[in-house]
């Protein structure tokens, strides 16, 4: 497969999501619009980008690696409620990680 192919099936799965290219217009018209009047706002933002995405790959991976067998044994809401306050633990450490200085 070469690159002009590679391109082309790119646009196609972009156009089968057409109802997220308003979205990610609109994140370009606005980040441009920050670019234009303060484009040090625009390093910091990327910067931030950068600290919840890393944090949240930590996050999944520590989630995935940290499987408590005694999770297992649980049946029903009991389950359920295991598996949320993971989510949520996971959820406050990407939040903190992204305030973090």
């Amino acid at each position: 497969m070469d690159l002009g192919d590679r391109i082309r099936l790119f646009f196609v799965w972009v156009m089968s999501r057409r109802e997220r290219i308003g979205w990610v217009l609109l994140a370009c018209v606005l980040t441009g619009a920050v670019a234009l009047v303060n484009p040090a706002k625009l390093l910091v933002g990327t910067w931030l980008g950068a600290k919840i995405i890393a944090s949240a790959l930590i996050g999944v991976a520590l989630f995935r690696t940290w499987d408590d067998p005694r999770v297992e044994e649980l049946e029903g809401i009991e389950r359920a409620m295991a598996y949320t306050r993971r989510v949520t633990l996971m959820a406050a450490a990407i939040v903190a990680a992204a305030f973090a200085p």
